[in-house]
């Protein structure tokens, strides 16, 4: 099948660089504390060009009557992969990127609708902070020192008594409830509508006037597709007499 040739030989060191490239950039991504698939793209570096020469020399080695049919299988593996990521990158800014914008909406609103020291309790288990207290109007970007935004993934601390108690450190107090795009997911698990205490006032959607938007828009009407952006309520504690 194969043809013998000095070329492997001669170029068997870059292959081998490579092969240590990607074995490096792999024992990183086993480290990380998420294993998302992004996080493999210095890998996916070493690993694109290690099969870009593999296909290269084995061209070239490669017996006439079996080019065919190797040409057929490298143009299905490139298109399911091409296929692959367009799924992926579709699937992320739909459902992450339609988080960052609702995050953006919440924290412009807050920036703005501020008033005394503030303090916003959301739910989350992420390792990063999914709301910073950044003040976009201002020419540096400065961060508000009267606005807290409180991480919490205890579901307890969501309950009415406690958020009205965690409400006295502050002149006004807010909490967060999010529906996630895709599996309709609510977090915290929590009905504030039944909490008298709280006072609903207003509801964000992670949605945007992007080219994606729009056109994630008009695919979700078409097709029919069963889809919706997150969103973000969010409500007051009020202050108890």
């Amino acid at each position: 099948m194969f043809n013998e040739s000095p070329l492997i030989k001669i170029k068997s060191w870059n292959i081998k660089l490579l092969v240590l490239w990607a074995i490096i950039e792999l024992s990183v991504y086993i480290f990380l504390p998420e294993h998302a698939t992004r996080y493999l793209s210095a890998f996916f570096i070493p690993f694109s060009l290690l099969v870009g020469k593999l296909v290269e020399t084995g061209s070239k080695v490669i017996n006439e009557k079996y080019k065919r049919k190797a040409l057929v299988i490298i143009l299905l593996l490139v298109t399911l992969s091409a296929l692959t990521n367009v799924a992926y990158v579709y699937a992320f800014r739909a459902g992450w990127g339609s988080s960052f914008l609702g995050y953006e909406k919440v924290m412009d609103y807050m920036s703005e609708n501020k008033s005394g020291r503030t303090g916003v309790i959301y739910y989350s288990f992420a390792v990063a902070s999914d709301y910073i207290p950044i003040n976009k109007t201002s020419k540096d970007y400065s961060f508000f020192k009267d606005l807290e935004y409180i991480k919490s993934g205890d579901v307890t601390d969501f309950e009415e008594n406690k958020l009205i108690n965690a409400s006295q450190s502050y002149d006004n107090f807010y909490v967060i409830r999010k529906t996630t795009s895709v599996k309709r997911e609510v977090w915290p698990p929590v009905n504030f509508s039944q909490m008298p205490s709280l006072k609903f006032v207003a509801t964000f959607k992670g949605t945007g006037d992007t080219s994606f938007d729009k056109l994630n828009s008009w695919l979700v009407r078409t097709f029919e597709i069963n889809y919706s952006p997150n969103k973000f309520e969010l409500y007051h504690v009020e202050k108890q007499n």
